[in-house]
């Protein structure tokens, strides 16, 4: 587990976010979940500088989950993103990877497969935490 790590879950399903909370428990120091990309987008702009990671579904009302990265993306271009859909296909793949998507997992979800992205994700993180303080 990285320390300090947050997570923002996105999804317009309360019982994936609480499966997913679940899941990440041994991963993840700290969740802030949100049922669609508005209310995602202003979690993010309020906790910008302590997310290390965003999980979004795809498929959400107001705002879907590809355009609340497009929009993360013009404040935050380095945050990691792993887009969860049951409604994936080859276009929403290409647009995801746009966007610099780290992974692209299909609903319902392996738990193995997701907290291994995690993990890897959390380990870039820990690489660049380290490289910097050996540069200063």
């Amino acid at each position: 587990m990285l320390n300090g790590s947050i997570v923002l879950l996105v999804d317009d399903e309360e019982e994936l976010l609480e499966n997913l909370t679940f899941d990440l428990r041994e991963d993840v120091e700290e969740f802030v979940t949100a049922g669609d990309g508005n209310e995602a987008l202003e979690l993010f702009k309020k906790h910008q500088h302590e997310i290390s990671c965003i999980i979004t579904d795809i498929k959400m009302p107001r705002m879907n989950g590809l355009q609340f990265i497009q929009e993360v993306r013009k404040i935050n271009t380095n945050v990691p993103v792993v887009f969860l859909t049951a409604h994936g296909d080859e276009e929403q793949m290409h647009v995801a990877l746009s966007l610099d998507a780290r992974d692209f997992i299909s609903k319902p979800y392996d738990t193995f497969e997701l907290r291994e992205s995690i993990i890897l994700i959390h380990e870039d993180i820990e690489e660049d935490i380290l490289q910097i303080a050996e540069g200063l």
